[in-house]
């Protein structure tokens, strides 16, 4: 690398000439003149002196060693000539690439099955709740408007066996099919739907193991509404019309109490009321499989099965 001469830079004040604008004994000059005069002895002898002791105290001076000389009014600074190579950003190696990829990949397979479980309980909740408050919208338009008020379940006084009136029930689920524009659906998807001692035999729950799930499911009516979700209504026997909500449809699980879920109607007023209130419960017969969540449990927000205790 050449030296920098005293002509290619800006002129310093150097105390030590008379005029101010030499340096080190040597004109300061235009750098078009200085490179017109480089070869004359009178600029080599003065760039040489350069690079001896004939150093000013307030300029910086830049020899063929490439070391930085300041005044002592600053520091000296060695700077070595792997230092002038470009700066080069710092960069991973494929092997920390490939190692971050794998832990990466052993994180999301250990996290994603609950993440799309959890997805998927939600989205089934949700459907629930929407199927559920237009039964119920349904339901108390065919009691309260069209007179169907002998459908429901209920205890009588006194006694821990339950009853139903069913002298409106089938009444009341042709009502609920044509306001709710529900089709005739096949049949063959109750297969898909375990049966209560297998439910029993994995671990699952019901409220009353004693209700005819599996006779009740076999003789109901299938119907799809426009969204695809399955409706299933016994009405011809006690408890009084028992509804089966598939809220998924054909596509599955198809798993009790995750995306299929077993209702009645029962009474919730005083049983001497001429306009009794009827409401679309899990009171008296409901049956989830293991993991699974009662309707009453989702429809309340409540953790788990839900209060089983608990009256609507």
């Amino acid at each position: 690398m050449s030296r920098l001469r005293v002509s290619e830079h800006a002129p310093f004040f150097d105390t030590q000439s008379k005029n101010g604008f030499f340096e080190a004994g040597c004109p300061v000059v235009t750098p078009a003149l200085a490179m017109a005069e480089r070869k004359t002895s009178k600029v080599k002898r003065c760039n040489n002196n350069i690079t001896k002791a004939h150093l000013s105290r307030f300029t910086v001076h830049k020899l063929t060693k490439r070391t930085f000389h300041f005044s002592h009014f600053t520091f000296h600074l060695l700077i070595k000539p792997s230092h002038f190579l470009p700066f080069q950003k710092p960069a991973f190696t494929m092997a920390e690439v490939l190692i971050t990829l794998g832990i990466i990949g052993i994180v999301a397979a250990m996290t994603l099955p609950s993440l799309i479980g959890k997805y998927q309980f939600k989205v089934f909740e949700v459907g629930l709740k929407k199927q559920y408050s237009l039964l119920q919208n349904a339901i108390n338009l065919g009691v309260n408007e069209e007179g169907f008020q002998y459908c429901y379940v209920y205890y009588p006084k006194g006694s821990v066996s339950y009853k139903g009136e069913i002298g409106d029930c089938e009444l009341l689920k042709n009502y609920l099919v044509s306001t709710l524009k529900l089709k005739s659906y096949k049949t063959d998807i109750k297969e898909k739907y375990k049966k209560r001692d297998v439910v029993r035999a994995e671990g699952g729950n019901s409220i009353n193991w004693n209700c005819s799930y599996d006779w009740l499911k076999d003789t109901s009516d299938v119907y799809a509404a426009n969204d695809g979700t399955l409706f299933m209504f016994n009405a011809y026997t006690v408890p009084a019309l028992t509804i089966i909500i598939d809220v998924n449809g054909q596509k599955g699980p198809n798993r009790w109490g995750y995306d299929v879920f077993f209702m009645g109607l029962s009474n919730h007023n005083d049983y001497n009321d001429p306009s009794p209130k009827i409401l679309l419960t899990d009171e008296f017969c409901s049956i989830i499989e293991k993991g699974g969540r009662f309707p009453r449990a989702i429809l309340r927000n409540q953790e788990g099965e839900g209060d089983r205790k608990q009256n609507w």
